[in-house]
């Protein structure tokens, strides 16, 4: 059996949470504040911020400051590349070969 290189549990793990597939779901139809996100899906801003920030980590999610505010959206990598795979772990172990973002390093 071939021994696995690509930590793909700490990706799960960041995938594997209601609220952060909600974001990334709201996030498909465009970017929004973290006050937009928390009327639309009815959270807490607070923890909205604390998901954010585990997705923005993974290069899933990334944001721009527009005036006072931030505004979250998909990162580009993640609408491109991840659907052209038909394999999830192969998906998984691009977007890491890519980023090799610090989920993978595990969490601080």
């Amino acid at each position: 059996m071939k021994s696995v290189s690509v930590p793909y549990h700490l990706c799960l793990e960041t995938l594997g949470n209601e609220l952060r597939i909600r974001i990334i779901e709201s996030l498909r139809e465009n970017p929004k504040t973290v006050g937009e996100l928390a009327r639309e899906l009815n959270a807490e801003q607070s923890r909205l911020s604390h998901s954010l920030r585990a997705l923005k980590q993974c290069n899933f999610v990334g944001s721009k400051v527009k005036g006072k505010e931030r505004v979250y959206s998909l990162t580009e990598s993640f609408v491109k590349e991840m659907p052209k795979s038909k394999d999830l772990f192969e998906a998984l172990e691009k977007h890491f070969r890519k980023f090799g973002c610090e989920c993978w390093r595990g969490r601080k």
